[in-house]
């Protein structure tokens, strides 16, 4: 089923308050959709890609962004749009604030799904339901229910349980990143 009937079931049989949203890494030679807003370009400001999601979830906007656009270490790293550094995987940016200490920071570091350096050059998004392009994954925000809803229409056929984890951070990466990798569903 393509994205964009997908997201008309979804907005039928489930009704979430915001827009289903694909999601499509792009690689370096790929082109950027003149539509697209892009956050420094257009909006003279930096942000987290989790914001980016939620400007195609809640405002309807095809968005682009890239290393430009980003001004979160984290997610920066994470899509491959700035190198992996010892001072992240040592747990520096988990420490503190997310971890006691920096060992349990590098194993949260570690559990994060992550692209390589360089492979993409930007992350296209936007409403499921105008998407012009193939998503690579699609993140759809709900409440419990909701999400109960989905789970059982996505285990109809194969049945079984999904297994998803969680690291209280990074949600970006566990939404997008892992759902490529695995090629399965998550629920964050």
């Amino acid at each position: 089923m393509d994205a964009k009937t997908f997201a008309r079931e979804i907005e039928t049989h489930i009704r979430p308050a915001t827009f289903p949203v694909a999601a499509k890494l792009l690689r370096p030679d790929d082109a950027v959709p003149e539509k697209a807003k892009r956050p420094w370009r257009d909006m003279k400001i930096q942000i987290a890609i989790c914001q980016a999601v939620s400007m195609a979830r809640r405002y309807g906007w095809t968005v682009a962004v890239g290393a430009e656009d980003v001004n979160c270490a984290l997610t920066k790293t994470a899509f491959g749009f700035a190198p992996l550094t010892e001072h992240y995987t040592a747990g520096h940016l988990a420490c503190g604030m997310y971890t006691a200490t920096l060992e349990a920071g590098a194993r949260t570091e570690a559990e994060t799904h992550r692209m390589p350096e360089g492979k993409y050059k930007h992350l296209l998004l936007g409403p499921a339901a105008r998407a012009e392009f193939v998503p690579d994954a699609l993140v759809i925000y709900g409440n419990a229910a909701q999400v109960m809803r989905l789970l059982t229409g996505a285990l109809w056929k194969r049945g079984g349980a999904i297994t998803s984890s969680f690291t209280g951070r990074v949600d970006c990466s566990d939404e997008i990143i892992r759902a490529m990798l695995l090629n399965d569903y998550q629920v964050i």
